[in-house]
């Protein structure tokens, strides 16, 4: 017998708080972007990315807040300014612990959790990839999980 007083796992938080300058775009439409990637890959994800939002009619500077983190890098959304306003959460490639979230998204499958809609899908980068390789099985999934989301209604 192995008795446990907690049944969960439990996640440390950083302590240091996300710098304001890492926050790009508005967030009009309460729409939070988190991918992972280097200053070098910056180049590159950075346009695929707004390709894929203009793609379901989001502007991403106006429309979502954008987080790019370093690979490994663990947030809290806790520390986002206003975290509590989103209603969408975007999350390419970062396990959702190392957001500080308990919680298992399925991949390309819209999941609710506390009111908020989480995306979880293969990373950026990955997804770029595969496209320059002539591949579509992740993109035609984002895809599919997006217009359910954006264009929808």
């Amino acid at each position: 017998m192995n008795p446990s007083f907690l049944d969960f796992p439990l996640y440390r938080l950083p302590a240091t708080s996300l710098p304001k300058n890492r926050l790009e775009g508005e967030g009009q439409r309460q729409i939070g972007i988190f991918y992972e990637g280097t200053a070098t890959e910056e180049e590159t994800l950075s346009p695929f990315l707004d390709k894929i939002m203009q793609s379901v009619k989001v502007d991403r500077y106006q429309h979502a807040i954008s987080i790019r983190l370093t690979p490994g890098e663990p947030i809290s959304l806790q520390q986002l300014p206003d975290w509590k306003a989103l209603e969408y959460g975007l999350i390419f490639g970062i396990p959702p612990q190392q957001l500080g979230l308990n919680a298992h998204l399925p991949a390309y499958v819209p999941t609710t959790v506390s009111g908020l809609t989480f995306l979880w899908s293969d990373p950026l980068k990955s997804i770029w990839e595969e496209r320059q390789q002539g591949g579509k099985k992740m993109s035609g999934q984002l895809w599919r999980a997006l217009q359910q989301l954006f264009l929808s209604s």
